[in-house]
């Protein structure tokens, strides 16, 4: 994993959280540039009030320079993939990815508890996060 100054930490930053969320994005995507601000902000609340979540950027961009000033240029505090387009779009053939910005949200089980991520986060900002935990409580519990 790789932090926004191109420092490099261990996966343990994203192991444990009850929640994860893969950020599919690209510096040169207009939209993502639009949904970015409001996904770092509900980031930091979430942080703030001490929430096990996290977010790995699973970066489209064209190259690891364009990737960092991504990060750089939208504050993320998050995580990122190391750069690999190859893999980032096995990734997204994984979860179905076909637009960009897309927030998949998995549980510490890695069962995926929605695709919707960016429209919760729009529609309920840091709440959308206790709809998540929701989600995973019910299906780790068969209901």
């Amino acid at each position: 994993m790789v932090k926004a100054d191109g420092r490099e930490v261990d996966l343990r930053s994203v192991r444990g959280k009850a929640l994860v969320g893969i950020y599919f994005a690209s510096g040169s995507c207009s939209a993502c540039g639009a949904f970015t601000p409001q996904l770092v902000g509900t980031y930091g609340e979430l942080k703030a009030a001490g929430r096990s979540f996290e977010i790995v950027l699973a970066s489209l961009d064209g190259s690891s320079e364009d990737m960092l000033a991504f990060m750089q240029q939208h504050g993320m505090e998050w995580v990122a993939m190391p750069y690999d387009y190859t893999k980032v779009l096995a990734l997204a053939d994984r979860y179905g990815v076909a637009l960009i910005p897309t927030l998949v949200i998995i549980d510490d089980e890695r069962n995926t508890i929605t695709k919707k991520g960016r429209e919760d986060v729009v529609s309920r900002g840091a709440g959308a996060y206790d709809v998540w935990l929701d989600a995973s409580q019910r299906l780790k519990a068969g209901i």
